[in-house]
C-alpha cells in the first residue's frame, strides 16, 4: 500500500495517490470509498460531496464548497468559503472576503437590515446576554466594560457597565440604563423620566460652547414651535429666560433671592388679594432709575437703621408724592412738603416740617403737628373729643382752622376753647353748620400764631 505524500483525489469512483517512489496506482470500482482515519494530506484537497463526520484541519489554502454537518472545523492561515465566510490573517469576515478587523460582518441589502451580529440567550424570563470588552488579560475577574441585555417581558433592558479603576477585581457597576419604554437613566437603574440623572456629584450636567457665542436650551411643543429658550446670549453677557409663541409667564413658587442689582423694565406687583402690590426687599437702599432723580443712584427709600427715609438726600427733585393710601403705624416725619391725594390714616405721632396737603380726608389717631400750612380737601377726622390736639402755625394774613364735629350742635356742646390770640380779641371760636355738619372754626389775622383745638365731648 502506498504512503500518501502529495496528492490524493477522490472523484466519483476513482481514488489516485502519488507515492514516494513516484509510482501511481489507480483503483476503479463502482461506488468506491476513501477510508483512512489517520492519513495526513499535505497537498491541496478538494471535497465536492460534503464532509459528514469527524473533524477537518486545514493548514494551508483551502476551498470548501460543501457544509460540515458534524464534527469540528479548524482553519489556519488563509481560507475561503463559498458561503461568504473568510479567514484572512487571523481575521474573520462574514459576508466579505476582505475583513478589515478581527471580525467584520458585512451586508448589502438596501432599505433592509444587514450586517447583523446576534448574541442570543434563549433561557427565557430574566435571561441575560452581553458583549464584553477587555483591554488586558482579566483572568477570572470581570471584564473592563460590559454591554448587557436582560430579558424583560418580551423585550430587554440595556445596561452599560464599567469597573472603577485601580484594581482588576473591582466589580462591574451599571453606569447607564435604557428601559424598554425608552427612559434613559444615568446613575440609576430605574429612570422615572425620559432622562433621569442621579449622582452625589455637585455638578450633574455641563453645557459648553466652543466659540464663546450663544449657549442655550430650547423647549418645543408638539407642533414643533419653540415655546421657551433659556441660556446665554450672543456674547455670553446675559442669561435669558425667554417665553414665546403663547408662553407668557415665568412662575417661581418659592423664594427668589437676588444678591446683586435687580432691574426691571415693566411693573412689579404682588398678585394675591391680601397683599396686592406688596414686596419685601432686604436692602438698605431702594433705588429707581427715573429722569426726575438727582445724582446716581436715585435713592427713593433708604433704611438707615433707625428710620425709613423717603427721598433720601433729596435725590428726587419733585419731592415725595403719594397718590394712594399712606398708612403709618408709628411716628411719621416729613422734612419737606407731603402731598397726599387720597384718604390717609396715621396711627402714631406725625410731624411735617413743611406743608401737609390732603386732597380728601385725614384721620389722625394720635397727635399731629404741622409747622406750616394744613390743607384738607374734605374733612379732618381724629380723636379730638379726648385729649388730642391739632396744632397749626399760621403764617399768612388770614387762616381758617376747622374741626368737623358732627351732624348736630349738641355734639359740640362741651367745647372748651380755642387757645391763641386771634384778631386781638383773646380766645374765641365759632361753631358753624356747613353742609349738614357742625364745625369748630377759628380765624386769625396775625401771622406766626399757634391755634390749638380740644374737645371733650363724646364721639360722633
Amino acid at each position: 500500500m502506498a504512503q500518501y505524500k502529495h496528492t490524493t483525489v477522490k472523484s466519483g469512483d476513482t481514488i489516485m495517490a502519488d507515492s514516494w517512489n513516484k509510482m501511481g496506482s489507480k483503483v476503479e470500482s463502482l461506488n468506491a470509498k476513501f477510508n483512512d482515519e489517520k492519513s495526513v494530506i499535505q497537498g491541496p484537497l478538494t471535497v465536492t460531496q460534503g464532509l459528514t463526520t469527524g473533524s477537518l484541519t486545514l493548514n494551508k489554502d483551502a476551498a470548501l464548497q460543501s457544509a460540515i454537518l458534524k464534527g469540528t472545523l479548524t482553519v489556519h492561515q488563509n481560507s475561503t468559503f463559498n458561503a461568504n465566510v473568510a479567514v484572512l490573517k487571523s481575521r474573520l469576515g462574514v459576508g466579505t472576503q476582505d475583513p478589515k478587523s478581527e471580525l467584520e460582518v458585512r451586508g448589502n441589502a438596501k432599505g433592509k437590515l444587514a450586517g447583523t451580529l446576534s448574541v442570543t440567550n434563549i433561557a427565557g424570563s430574566g435571561a441575560s446576554t452581553s458583549i464584553d470588552f477587555r483591554t488586558y488579560d482579566t483572568g477570572t475577574s470581570a471584564p473592563n466594560v460590559r454591554l448587557k441585555a436582560t430579558d424583560l417581558n418580551w423585550s430587554s433592558r440595556l445596561e452599560f457597565q464599567t469597573k472603577n479603576p485601580g484594581n482588576k477585581n473591582n466589580p462591574l457597576t451599571t453606569r447607564m440604563t435604557i428601559l424598554p419604554g425608552g427612559h434613559i437613566g444615568v446613575g440609576t437603574t430605574s429612570p422615572g423620566t425620559p432622562l433621569h440623572i442621579a449622582s452625589a456629584q455637585d455638578s450633574l450636567l455641563r453645557l459648553q460652547t466652543l466659540d464663546n457665542k450663544w449657549l442655550f436650551t430650547e423647549w418645543y411643543d408638539k407642533d414643533n414651535k419653540r415655546r421657551t429658550w433659556m441660556g446665554l446670549d450672543s456674547n455670553l453677557g446675559k442669561f435669558w429666560i425667554a417665553p414665546e409663541n403663547g408662553t407668557k409667564e415665568v412662575v417661581i413658587n418659592s423664594l427668589l433671592r437676588v444678591k446683586a442689582n435687580l432691574e426691571y423694565e415693566g411693573q412689579l406687583g404682588k398678585l394675591d388679594t391680601l397683599q396686592q402690590g406688596g414686596a419685601t426687599i432686604r436692602a438698605h437702599d431702594l433705588s429707581f432709575g427715573h429722569t426726575a432723580r438727582r445724582g446716581s443712584p436715585g435713592r427713593a427709600m433708604v433704611d438707615n437703621k433707625t428710620e425709613l427715609v423717603m427721598n433720601y438726600g433729596s435725590d428726587w427733585s419733585g419731592g415725595t408724592r403719594i397718590d394712594g393710601k399712606l398708612k403709618v403705624t408709628n411716628n411719621l416725619t416729613v422734612s419737606r412738603d407731603l402731598t397726599v391725594e387720597r384718604n390717609q390714616t396715621v396711627k402714631g405721632s406725625s410731624t411735617v416740617n413743611n406743608n401737609l396737603t390732603v386732597a380728601k380726608d385725614l384721620t389722625v389717631n394720635d397727635d399731629a403737628t404741622i409747622k406750616d400750612y394744613l390743607t384738607v380737601g374734605t374733612e379732618i377726622r381724629g380723636k379730638i373729643w379726648r385729649t388730642n390736639f391739632y396744632t397749626v402755625t399760621a403764617n399768612k394774613s388770614k387762616q381758617e382752622f376747622r374741626v368737623k364735629m358732627g351732624p348736630s350742635a349738641t355734639t359740640v356742646a362741651f367745647l372748651t376753647h380755642i387757645q391763641g390770640n386771634f384778631a386781638g380779641t383773646g380766645e374765641w371760636a365759632t361753631i358753624k353748620s356747613i353742609g349738614g355738619y357742625w364745625y369748630l372754626c377759628a380765624y386769625t389775622w396775625k401771622p406766626n400764631l399757634i391755634a390749638k383745638a380740644m374737645c371733650i365731648g363724646k364721639p360722633f
